[in-house]
């Protein structure tokens, strides 16, 4: 198969990766806020590692798993930056999401 067709394969999956990841990202600001406006901790470090251990299991190729757990510790280190961030926001008064 050429190169130009995998790579059409891979421009097709970034495109539905993308659309995934902003709703998972409109779901991690609404927890953000309702964290923010409760006075929680935005690092759950028990959910993380419990979330991350399931996500290596719901990998079928195993030889994957590691790449998996290294993709999923960038995606959380993200969610809580924009959890941060709007906890920063909405204890200076900038609560407008």
């Amino acid at each position: 198969m050429a190169k130009s067709v995998y790579r059409a394969g891979i421009d097709e999956i970034d495109a539905q990766i993308v659309e995934l990841l902003e709703r998972r990202m409109a779901i991690c600001e609404q927890i953000g806020i309702e964290k923010a406006q409760s006075g929680e901790e935005v690092l759950d470090a028990k959910r993380e590692w419990e979330k991350i251990n399931s996500i290596k299991e719901l990998t079928h190729h195993v030889p994957y798993r590691e790449y998996m757990e290294r993709i999923y510790i960038e995606i959380m280190a993200q969610s809580r930056y924009l959890q941060t961030s709007i906890a920063s926001q909405i204890e200076n008064g900038q609560d407008e999401m």
